[in-house]
């Protein structure tokens, strides 16, 4: 049987962590479109701050980079992408259990023991726009974000049930961005950017065998909201068995 839910292509055979990593990242992605575009949240790219124009453009269907236009990009976006940072096990939280790490919580619904260590995600994530009051709007949305203790629920289907992981936003590491590699643009376009980048405390779950899936409604959910082909399919499954791919908008298999 296929494995089910995100995988990626590695060297490494590790279903359950790609799809608990992948589980956070569309929890943000949902976040983020509740909050910033909830009317278009395909304004929402998944990409580095030095490729957010071009997979920018790429998702607009525009000319190359050398033919770039403001228009082109139809402003606002924003885009996020795991920092060169990476993953750290230095949370804001004491989270840290041995006995968790080593053992695990038994879990008699499906007979396994789930282990779980805590780990920091950090983000580069940038929102650009060439008029002055969107910047403002998302600056007050930012401050009532950072206000409060954020929390986002990565859901994740474990031999059949749902569970759900617990992620908790650090707060948004905000500031107007003087710099950009594609400056040129930026100052003959005079786009306004803010940096936006933000951390998530979470936990990485184990198991004793592979068994980590994204569950199906999850799935279907965002490929829908983000306007996926998926009529095309004659069976949910074939998404459910799938590989997103967030920047290119499909699904392959």
């Amino acid at each position: 049987m296929p494995s089910r839910g995100i995988i990626n292509k590695s060297y490494y055979d590790n279903s359950n962590f790609i799809n608990v990593f992948y589980s956070t990242i569309l929890s943000i992605f949902n976040f983020f479109t509740e909050n910033f575009f909830p009317d278009d949240p395909n304004r929402i790219i998944y990409a580095s701050n030095t490729f957010a124009f071009r997979e920018r453009l790429k998702l607009q269907d525009s000319e190359e980079i050398s033919a770039f236009q403001v228009n082109s990009l139809n402003m606002p976006f924003m885009n996020f992408s795991i920092s060169s940072s990476g993953i750290t096990p230095n949370t804001e939280r004491t989270w840290k259990n041995y006995s968790l790490e080593v053992e695990g919580m038994m879990d008699w619904d499906i007979n396994k023991k789930i282990r779980a260590t805590p780990v920091k995600m950090d983000f580069e994530c940038t929102y650009f726009s060439d008029r002055e009051a969107d910047l403002q709007y998302v600056m007050s949305k930012i401050l009532w974000i950072n206000s409060q203790e954020t929390l986002i629920r990565p859901e994740l289907e474990i031999d059949g049930k749902d569970f759900q992981n617990i992620g908790l936003f650090v707060g948004f590491d905000t500031g107007y961005r003087s710099q950009y590699n594609e400056s040129d643009w930026l100052e003959k376009n005079k786009i306004r950017t803010i940096g936006m980048n933000f951390s998530v405390d979470t936990f990485f779950l184990d198991t004793t065998t592979d068994g980590f899936w994204i569950p199906k409604k999850v799935l279907v959910s965002f490929a829908k909201t983000h306007d996926l082909a998926i009529h095309d399919w004659e069976d949910y499954d074939e998404l459910w068995e799938g590989v997103i791919d967030h920047i290119g908008k499909q699904v392959v298999f």
